[in-house]
């Protein structure tokens, strides 16, 4: 099950300005749909991903 920014910012009692939920709402989505790639990736291409940056 999928939750919208918006519904778990009010589960988690945190306010946002009603100005912003759009974009907030955007980088949701951004994160959801990385989320997945990582998800599906193959693990010897997440090493080297994270070797990167360590």
């Amino acid at each position: 099950m999928s939750y919208s920014a918006k519904e778990l910012l009010e589960q988690r009692q945190i306010k946002v300005n009603p100005k912003r939920i759009d974009e907030v709402e955007s980088r949701w989505k951004a994160i959801v749909e990385m989320r997945k790639n990582i998800q599906t990736t193959k693990l010897a291409d997440a090493d080297i991903c994270l070797g990167h940056y360590q």
